[in-house]
């Protein structure tokens, strides 16, 4: 319930579970193992699917409907399988690809010609030669852990490996481009997402080549990080004199 207008919002309905939550079951009351194949068949039929009344589902919905808002990866993309930008760490999902793509780079439509795709280069696959297939599943695990170079944490204890430079080096192999830059799973549980504009965005735009923002109030409610104090500020002389 919101107070603020007495409305209510169903956050999850009577009788569902999650498709992780279902498999965990199965597997644990029946030993009955899905694997990945299985799981998107059943994610994916009539009796399944998003709850459209989550805040975060409205949310996005507006964003892209009314806003005139694209997002780019699946724009450049609408074929890409399994391209997730964050994975459970605790049950190392990161190694089967078992993720969702919850990370983006969302662009005003009227922008969208400004975006250069990739640069030339096809969607990475972890490993410097392209792949057969860059959209589909196995390039997208080849991805996530760089071929295998990622390794997964143990479950007896002791944290994530850290990734040795080789495997490091691979978040950065290829030219500047529009998509996912995957970061070793000891960076977090979530990995980049980048947005390539081309040479001529500056020149078009502004004119000289320069952009600069607007100081308007809309434009200053948009960026609260300039509120902030910075390092420095603590240690001024006015800091030093409040604290004494």
């Amino acid at each position: 319930m919101n107070p603020s207008n007495e409305t209510s919002t169903i956050y999850r309905k009577a009788n569902c579970l999650s498709i992780d939550t279902l498999a965990e079951l199965m597997a644990k009351i029946v030993n009955v193992m899905w694997d990945n194949k299985v799981l998107r068949q059943i994610s994916e039929s009539s009796e399944s699917g998003l709850n459209p009344d989550l805040p975060s589902y409205m949310w996005m919905k507006k964003l892209l409907d009314d806003d005139g808002m694209v997002d780019v990866f699946r724009h450049f993309y609408p074929a890409a399988e399994a391209r997730f930008t964050c994975w459970h760490q605790m049950k190392n999902m990161r190694y089967s690809n078992a993720g969702g793509r919850i990370d983006f780079t969302l662009v005003d439509k009227a922008l969208l010609t400004h975006v250069e795709l990739n640069n030339n280069v096809l969607l990475r696959c972890g490993r410097s030669n392209p792949h057969d297939n860059p959209l589909g599943e196995e390039a997208a695990l080849l991805a996530a852990t760089a071929s295998g170079l990622f390794v997964p944490g143990t479950f007896a204890g002791g944290g994530i490996a850290d990734a040795t430079k080789r495997a490091l080096d691979t978040q950065f192999a290829g030219k500047a481009h529009s998509g996912m830059i995957y970061t070793p799973p000891s960076y977090s549980d979530h990995i980049a997402v980048s947005l390539l504009m081309k040479n001529s965005f500056g020149v078009e735009c502004a004119g000289n080549g320069e952009l600069s923002l607007g100081g308007d109030a809309s434009t200053r409610k948009a960026q609260p990080h300039k509120k902030q104090r910075s390092v420095a500020s603590f240690f001024s002389a006015a800091g030093s004199k409040s604290s004494s």
